[in-house]
């Protein structure tokens, strides 16, 4: 892989961004614009959720998932960080989402994005949250696994 461009950085930052979006909308139709036909959202770092532990692989287990999950009242990302590791692209973002309990959920997603014909999609997108109000929280951080 060739180095990120500026641009690059910018249509991948865009993808990260769109998401949330889709999911607040309940968009699911618009899932191709954020993940391959083959994306993978990986849960298998979490506890604690009806999803946690598993792994959706392609647009319509995402697509069944995000319609049966417990959604948070409004999904933001922010920290962006687009890099390249192991000659993939890779984007790192920190994410926060208040519940309908009050609690504010926080944690990371680490992406790897390929670019498609119809632009940069996310391949592999792996999930950590930092669940500050269970007893074993601990800060850490992906960016430096090359998973």
């Amino acid at each position: 892989m060739s180095a990120l461009s500026t641009d690059d950085i910018v249509e991948i930052t865009q993808v990260v961004h769109l998401y949330g979006h889709i999911l607040d909308g309940r968009l699911w139709d618009r899932l191709p614009d954020v993940f391959t036909d083959d994306g993978v959202f990986d849960m298998s770092l979490e506890k604690g959720t009806s999803m946690g532990g598993r792994r959706f692989n392609g647009i319509a287990e995402l697509r069944a998932m995000f319609d049966v999950v417990d959604h948070a009242l409004a999904h933001h990302v922010s920290n962006v960080y687009v890099y390249e590791l192991g000659g993939h692209a890779r984007a790192l973002c920190k994410f926060f989402m208040p519940d309908t309990k009050g609690r504010l959920h926080t944690g990371e997603y680490a992406d790897r994005l390929v670019r498609t014909e119809r632009g940069w999609r996310i391949k592999h997108r792996m999930i950590k949250e930092r669940r500050y109000f269970d007893d074993d929280y601990r800060p850490w951080t992906l960016l430096e696994a090359d998973w």
